[in-house]
């Protein structure tokens, strides 16, 4: 009765945890891009919810990583952010791009030091969200704002 209880329990766990992923899709206008998000549940029937599904091509679809910035920006996959912490001692400042990589969201930068280009892989989720603003994504201009 009781491992039939914890299964009950994961399985409704695990069904909210589903209908949570949401994503968002970038249709091409002559505007530019017209962004639109939906959760995983309402895919299936975008279609009918969408109003410009039929008329405007998909250019991107990014998925949410369920954090927010300091903002409570909503930060998805392809995001530029900027990471900026100052404190008495040091200052630390550097943009980052979101990916996904082995089931988990990353900030992935890169960085010269010492002559010899870097690559950082952290984990998005061991950030402190406090220190992290959403700047542009890489489906915008490449240029970011400070």
């Amino acid at each position: 009765m009781k491992n039939e209880i914890n299964e009950n329990k994961a399985l409704s766990q695990t069904s909210v945890s589903k209908s949570a992923l949401k994503f968002e899709y970038g249709f091409n206008s002559v505007n530019g891009i017209v962004k639109k998000k939906y959760y995983l549940s309402e895919i299936p029937f975008m279609h009918d919810k969408c109003d410009v599904w039929q008329i405007l091509p998909v250019v991107y679809v990014r998925q949410f990583t369920g954090f927010t910035d300091k903002k409570e920006v909503e930060i998805y996959q392809g995001d530029i952010c900027k990471y900026h912490k100052n404190t008495s001692k040091w200052l630390v400042s550097y943009h980052f791009e979101v990916r996904f990589k082995n089931g988990a969201f990353y900030a992935y930068w890169e960085r010269e030091m010492m002559g010899k280009q870097e690559q950082h892989w952290d984990l998005l989720s061991q950030k402190d969200m406090r220190n992290i603003r959403v700047v542009s994504n890489i489906f915008q201009s490449t240029q970011t704002t400070s």
